[in-house]
């Protein structure tokens, strides 16, 4: 009777773990409007490769939502991660990519506390974001904050629960004044004003207005719980190069695709960091893991 209770208890927990499903939102954006003020970069070419390395990893195509160029508004974006808040189950894997432009900003709700960042918000650059504040034109209603995506992902956590995991990997930049470069191969990104040649903006943006839903009140900086794993391509106040017209960051994770399943986050950062030496030069950019726990698994 035990074996046969036993066996039972097996084959539940069998159960529950093919129960899960794997889900992936991959944004990708590289041909920005002309009229937007951002260059035009390679973020639209990292989405096969990231479909490709998440295919290698148990991801099934029809549970992978792409959204590129033009598809990566504000609105979209934010449509497609509350979408996946509302289909994931209990146990689920998510993973969601971001390539494009990055930007710092004025700290517009008084939650940013740490000194890397030098006190400021940062901020995803979707395709219909202006990279100029205009006072009464453009005041960064588009530019998509920590701030949101802190709530987004949470609303993810919280239905996939203590046994799903939420992955975040980000090949963008966060500095002020840089992008990730132009599309062209071996391509750097380089700091400096927007003019022929150059790749980044000098400024930070002037302000970000706050545009949040009444459901989407900011979550000051000192009670947020980071209860998922985020990978970013450099530092905040870091330049981020593309690599032969793709990601920094999308290249190296494609490279030790087979392993990722095995890894933790904290290793992969290391692997991460130890191909960007080798290939951008040593000490060029660093990535950095956040993780609720430090030996969280990658995937």
């Amino acid at each position: 009777m035990r074996k046969v209770v036993i066996l039972a208890i097996v084959m539940l927990m069998m159960m529950q773990v093919s129960a899960s499903t794997r889900r992936a939102l991959v944004i990708g954006i590289g041909k920005y409007p002309a009229s937007s003020g951002w260059a035009v970069i390679n973020g639209d070419k990292d989405i096969p490769v990231v479909v490709e390395m998440l295919t290698m990893n148990g991801y099934q195509h029809e549970n992978i939502t792409t959204l590129c160029n033009e598809q990566a508004t504000k609105r979209q974006i934010r449509a497609s991660i509350r979408h996946l808040a509302e289909i994931s189950q209990p146990g689920d894997r998510v993973y969601i990519h971001f390539s494009g432009h990055g930007q710092q900003g004025v700290d517009v709700h008084g939650d940013e506390t740490d000194d890397d960042n030098d006190n400021m918000d940062e901020a995803w650059i979707p395709y219909d974001a202006q990279a100029r504040y205009v006072e009464g034109k453009y005041e960064g209603e588009n530019h998509i904050l920590d701030d949101e995506l802190y709530n987004w992902f949470s609303a993810i956590k919280k239905k996939i629960g203590s046994k799903g995991h939420l992955t975040v990997s980000v090949d963008a930049c966060h500095s002020a004044g840089s992008t990730r470069g132009a599309a062209t191969e071996d391509s750097v990104c380089i700091r400096g004003e927007l003019a022929d040649g150059s790749r980044g903006l000098d400024a930070v943006f002037k302000a970000v207005r706050s545009w949040f839903s009444q459901d989407e009140t900011p979550v000051p900086g000192n009670k947020r719980k980071l209860k998922w794993t985020v990978i970013s391509a450099c530092k905040s106040r870091q330049c981020n190069r593309e690599y032969r017209g793709r990601g920094s960051l999308t290249t190296a994770l494609r490279e030790m695709a087979e392993q990722l399943g095995s890894m933790t986050g904290t290793q992969v950062r290391t692997k991460v960091l130890q191909w960007m030496n080798a290939n951008l030069g040593s000490g060029v950019q660093q990535p950095i893991i956040e993780s609720e726990k430090e030996n969280s698994s990658f995937f």
